[in-house]
């Protein structure tokens, strides 16, 4: 009966060692599937992290947008409503222009009328017997002769600009004329010489003031006449007139106000 136990137990050995290899080789399996579970997981909570970063900065970036899209359309709303307003100016500045041409006419044609005086009437007012004589000489009333004629032939526009400049206001006082053309370019004419200049208008007012500094004393009255041509820019003649004001009371007080320093805007200039 010995024999045979002995034999059973000697042969359940083999079967220990098959069981443990086999439980060994799934502990390991399990050991490897939980790396590879903790690799994955990492990934996947980095990839989710990353994901969240990226939609933290897109949300930042549509907020920027949303503002940029809000200005946007607040600038085209004030763009809208100052064009709007620009053309309103424009059409009241060009309704103002006609009137100007029209009056200017008007009154060019009226004054080339004036002095159409039929040359009988011109002989009576030049009549040497008269008391007191107009002119002394034969000389002045042949000169002011060719000056009723001249008169007489000029256009509107002429005849404006020629009483605007007539002799004997410059027998007592100096009229400078001041022009600026549609290329914002001044012509400063004080009689005894002309200037020439681009209008820098932060600079119109010194640049001038310089100029008056390099002339001889003047009379005792100057008068600046004002004009510009008809399409010089808004912006040029309206600070140019309002530097004006301030310039002829720095050169009276300049010239210890011995000298009357005036200005005149006479707008547009006839053509």
């Amino acid at each position: 009966m010995r024999r045979p136990g002995k034999k059973i137990a000697l042969q359940l050995t083999p079967l220990l060692d098959l069981l443990l290899i086999v439980i060994f080789a799934q502990y390991m399996e399990v050991r490897q599937q939980e790396s590879s579970t903790l690799e994955a997981a990492q990934e996947a909570v980095e990839s989710r992290e990353e994901a969240v970063t990226r939609l933290a900065t897109l949300e930042e970036m549509h907020e920027l947008a949303a503002g940029e899209l809000a200005r946007a359309q607040q600038e085209a709303v004030e763009l809208s409503s100052r064009n709007a307003q620009l053309r309103e100016d424009a059409m009241r500045a060009e309704q103002a222009l006609e009137q100007v041409r029209a009056q200017q006419r008007v009154v060019g044609e009226l004054l080339t009328e004036l002095f159409a005086i039929p040359p009988e009437d011109v002989q009576k007012i030049l009549d040497p017997s008269r008391e007191p004589p107009i002119a002394q000489s034969p000389e002045e009333r042949q000169r002011l002769r060719e000056r009723f004629r001249e008169m007489a032939e000029q256009d509107s526009g002429e005849m404006i600009m020629h009483l605007l400049s007539y002799e004997e206001i410059r027998k007592r006082c100096d009229v400078w004329e001041l022009h600026v053309d549609d290329h914002n370019v001044a012509t400063l004419d004080t009689g005894a010489r002309t200037f020439r200049f681009r209008v820098v208008p932060e600079e119109f007012e010194a640049h001038v003031f310089g100029l008056y500094k390099s002339l001889p004393q003047p009379k005792g009255l100057v008068i600046i006449l004002y004009t510009y041509d008809r399409d010089t820019r808004v912006s040029i003649t309206e600070t140019i007139g309002r530097d004006l004001q301030r310039l002829v009371g720095r050169m009276r007080e300049d010239s210890g106000n011995r000298t009357r320093f005036e200005y005149a805007d006479l707008g547009i200039r006839p053509e």
